[in-house]
């Protein structure tokens, strides 16, 4: 069953150049990934320090490993101070 996943980012502090690029690199890895129909970062128009990350994954397995990435680990340790993030997982009806 395919799956949408939406990962919040909430900037808190740090170089935001450096994060902004580093997101659009993880939304492009994520988009090569087995089983990745589509990944997009949005920011939001209003709160600039906001931000998703829209997948579509073909399984709920396939993003889960895709998470557990090795440049997703990299991303999430060089960031941890300057983040706040959250995941939210929902299913396809």
């Amino acid at each position: 069953m395919a799956v949408i996943q939406i990962v919040r980012v909430e900037y808190r502090s740090g170089p935001k150049a450096d994060l902004e690029a580093a997101m659009k690199s993880i939304v492009d890895t994520t988009q090569k990934a087995d089983g990745c129909i589509t990944s997009r970062l949005i920011q939001n128009s209003e709160k600039e320090d906001s931000y998703v990350i829209l997948e579509e994954w073909e399984s709920q397995e396939k993003a889960n490993k895709d998470n557990e990435a090795d440049y997703v680990v990299e991303f999430l340790d060089n960031y941890k101070d300057n983040l706040e993030i959250s995941i939210h997982k929902f299913n396809i009806m």
